[in-house]
């Protein structure tokens, strides 16, 4: 019998959950898994599809990019929440050029992204603000009249440390989104950064950028939050 490609395996997982393993990620620590893991997004960002990040560490060389729209990317729910640990369930850990970022979301030239949940790691440089942003939530466009943006997605129990820029960064065309316990902290930039005005703590409004339960501290990092003085910082 011929042995099924792990490809071919894959090709067949289209309208399944798959997982990050199935691509080859080893997440021991220590292997760079940068391969394994962008192309495990990309599969289910382009299948619109549900994916699995295993507990583990991975490393991580270049920026991590999801565009589309329709998917979920998670790791297990009982991630570590405690904003004073980088340590999680399922960790990615940046080892590449101080001037990446370490994850991006956003749209194709012209299109949308939404409908999307991603969830439950934690991501950080593995030399202390050895990256440029954390999380960027782009919706930019130079398309008039603009259909690029990003909208009607959630991010849950992501956890962000020790950038150089800032820690969560939204730009552009970005609205009726939800962070659930989001950490940002020890950044030599802001914990979260956005030049929307829409920017409204724990409250559930269509067509505004909602943040529950917000752990964002600045520890002696100058950190300020943008277009909301309201947020105290430690």
């Amino acid at each position: 019998m011929t042995e099924i490609s792990r490809a071919a395996q894959v090709a067949n997982l289209a309208n399944e959950v798959v997982s990050v393993k199935d691509f080859g990620a080893v997440g021991d620590g220590v292997t760079d898994d940068t391969v394994a893991v962008q192309s495990f997004i990309d599969h289910v960002t382009s299948n619109h599809i549900s994916g699995y990040i295993n507990a583990g560490k991975y490393k991580i060389s270049s920026t991590l990019n999801f565009t589309g729209s329709r998917y979920s990317i998670s790791g297990p729910q009982s991630i570590n929440g405690r904003w004073d640990l980088k340590e999680g369930v399922v960790e990615f850990i940046y080892t590449g050029g101080s001037t990446n970022d370490l994850m991006v979301v956003g749209a194709s030239a012209g299109a949308a992204a939404e409908n999307i949940y991603i969830g439950n790691f934690v991501i950080y440089p593995e030399t202390d603000y050895g990256c440029n942003r954390g999380i960027v939530l782009d919706g930019s466009s130079s398309i008039v009249p603009t259909r690029q943006y990003l909208r009607g997605s959630v991010f849950e129990n992501i956890a962000v440390h020790r950038c150089n820029g800032a820690g969560i960064e939204l730009l552009g065309n970005v609205f009726d989104i939800k962070f659930y316990n989001p950490t940002s902290r020890k950044h030599n930039g802001a914990c979260f950064k956005t030049t929307l005005s829409t920017v409204v703590l724990g409250l559930n409004e269509a067509d505004q950028i909602d943040v529950y339960s917000p752990m964002f501290y600045a520890i002696n990092q100058g950190t300020t939050v943008t277009n909301y003085n309201a947020w105290a910082l430690d």
